[in-house]
């Protein structure tokens, strides 16, 4: 996925012996992607879920998918490690979240 201001490039290896949550919203898999403002620009690694479908009555070409496919500013990290450990925390923080309002049901 590229614009004329942004570029995203999938990484597709992490590194070894890293592992990657599902999206904790949707529980679809979930990938390492490189941002860059330019071509020139250094990048900053975010986790990003791979679902892009619409969902119910979204409308597809406005807000399809996800919101976790296009996650917010504060999942975009300064190394590939940081950007893992902070959506495998989101991750199992917003599970744990989800079962214990179930459990209160």
């Amino acid at each position: 996925m590229s614009t004329n201001q942004s570029r995203y490039t999938l990484e597709k290896y992490p590194p070894k012996g890293s592992k990657i949550a599902p999206c904790p919203v949707c529980g679809s898999q979930s990938e390492l992607w490189r941002y860059s403002e330019s071509k020139d620009s250094p990048s900053n690694p975010v986790v990003m879920c791979t679902h892009t479908d619409k969902i119910g009555p979204q409308d597809s070409l406005l807000t399809g998918g996800c919101f976790m496919s296009n996650p917010t500013d504060d999942f975009y990290k300064a190394t590939i490690r940081e950007a893992i450990e902070y959506w495998n925390s989101y991750a199992k923080a917003l599970v744990n979240l989800r079962n214990s309002n179930e459990a209160t049901k």
